[in-house]
């Protein structure tokens, strides 16, 4: 009885060790994040995975690294090994989705998003995220109801305007395009989005100049054309 008293405390003292240990890698991995030395992270990360045998923090960092690195494919694997660990982090089903989007894989991205939203259904990017699904699979009117409710959930986000303005652009709804576009200005004159999308700011923004150069061709037509009259009444009364 003895020395399986003496085996137990070897056993979660060793545990207790090697989770402090996991939890000095992890500690250290950020710091090196920090100084934006990823491969020093990379290697502090490997070794609280090889200490840890339910490292969810070292699967998030490790995630989070790959993404940056454009490494998609592995991200969502490392990212459905914390899934299995934690299905209800929201955060997760959300950065995988993203992932399959960068592999143009939307069936899969669609099936993360919608549950991260099922997870969190107050999170207005999640939405504008299943949106973006809907839009590489074409279906430009679903993507529309999205990003329609991320905006009802956050009505300051350039992004979701833009966005939407886009999808109404490919359904041929151009008033709603427009004044989409016009809301998306006025929250962010300067959105880096705005530039990405040539086709959306020279269709919309030029749309206003347009009116003003025919509405002042207009006026200056009336204008010469009562100065001709004028002209012809005076010579009239003269002669």
């Amino acid at each position: 009885m003895k020395s399986i008293g003496v085996g137990f405390f070897l056993f979660f003292s060793g545990i207790f060790v090697f989770n402090i240990q996991a939890q000095r890698f992890t500690i250290l991995a950020q710091d090196k994040l920090k100084a934006r030395d990823t491969q020093g992270a990379m290697l502090f990360i490997d070794s609280c995975i090889r200490f840890d045998e339910r490292p969810t923090d070292c699967l998030w960092e490790l995630a989070n690294i790959r993404y940056d690195f454009k490494q998609y494919d592995q991200a969502v694997r490392v990212l459905s090994s914390l899934i299995h660990q934690l299905p209800q982090d929201y955060t997760a089903w959300n950065l995988k989705g993203l992932s399959y989007i960068e592999l143009k894989q939307y069936d899969s991205a669609k099936i993360c998003f919608q549950q991260a939203v099922k997870l969190n259904p107050d999170e207005a990017h999640f939405y504008s995220n299943w949106a973006k699904a809907y839009v590489g699979l074409g279906d430009f009117d679903k993507a529309t109801r999205l990003y329609s409710t991320a905006i009802l959930l956050d009505d300051a986000q350039p992004n979701f305007y833009i966005n939407r303005s886009i999808c109404y652009d490919q359904l041929g709804i151009e008033d709603k395009a427009r004044e989409d576009f016009k809301k998306a200005q006025s929250l962010n004159p300067n959105n880096p989005l705005l530039k990405q999308n040539k086709t959306i700011v020279q269709k919309y923004a030029t749309k206003s100049w347009i009116k003003f150069i025919m509405f002042s061709g207009i006026l200056l037509g009336i204008m010469i054309l009562i100065t001709i009259l004028r002209k012809k009444q005076w010579n009239h009364e003269n002669n």
